[in-house]
């Protein structure tokens, strides 16, 4: 049964930069969907392709242990499909619930600033503990199911076709997996950039501003400051003498 000794804000809204987050995941997870899909599909129609006989033509130069290789990257390709689509469902789920979970939750920052990345902060918002655990089996699901499709076709190549054309379709292929390289160092490369700026940030504010050299010029008091003397009467003495006996009223006459 669910909890309902929490209310619940029927107008909250989440904060821009946290909703500007939501909805980035979100569109990544619906557009990974759909590429996991279309790719299950091209693994299947592969493998139906690559366990018919009749597609080899040079089939009594190919071993078994090639072509049983090839039909189980098939299988591999179609099982991590299907598992990212299943995980981008999940992610999907777990994203539409944090308006509602951080409207129950009385304790969630509404402003200000957070010290924390994306997957921080949805958490902080109620996305759940599990999120970075479900983000990283999507990961790897997605992208070790585009790789075995490249696998099945460069396997394929290599069993059918002719020396320069090997060479360069696996030069190809190489270059087709670099984004999913650059995909893949993209947020350990941010992390470690950040670290070294907050590491350097922190270094400068301990390091003790230099002083000005007036700071370490002497500062004479006015007993200090030397003065010419008439006979043996001080310049300020005398100075003040005058003054008084200028403001004191005139005498009258005798």
């Amino acid at each position: 049964m669910p909890n309902l000794t929490k209310s619940t804000i029927l107008d909250y809204r989440l904060p821009q930069t946290v909703e500007y987050i939501q909805q980035g995941w979100l569109v990544t997870c619906q557009n990974s969907a759909i590429t996991s899909g279309l790719l299950t599909i091209v693994g299947t129609l592969l493998l139906f392709f690559f366990t018919n006989s009749q597609n080899f033509h040079v089939a009594h130069q190919n071993s078994q242990g090639a072509l049983n290789a090839l039909e189980v990257i098939g299988y591999v390709s179609i099982f991590l499909n299907i598992s990212a689509c299943m995980s981008c469902f999940i992610l999907l789920d777990r994203l539409g619930e944090v308006p509602y979970r951080a409207s129950r939750d009385k304790n969630v920052p509404m402003g200000g600033r957070i010290v924390s990345g994306q997957e921080g902060i949805l958490r902080i918002y109620g996305v759940g503990a599990l999120w970075q655990w479900v983000v990283w089996h999507w990961l790897l699901c997605f992208i070790g199911g585009a790789w075995t499709i490249l696998a099945q076709l460069l396997v394929y190549v290599w069993l059918q076709e002719s020396r320069k054309t090997r060479i360069g379709l696996t030069c190809l292929g190489v270059f087709c997996v670099l984004p999913f390289l650059g995909f893949i160092l993209a947020p350990i490369v941010n992390r470690w950039r950040e670290t070294k700026k907050d590491e350097t940030e922190t270094f400068s504010n301990n390091i003790e501003s230099p002083r000005s050299p007036m700071a370490f010029s002497p500062t004479l008091s006015l007993n200090q400051i030397p003065s010419p003397a008439v006979g043996n009467t001080p310049a300020r003495d005398r100075v003040r003498s005058t003054t008084t006996m200028s403001s004191s009223p005139p005498r009258g006459g005798s």
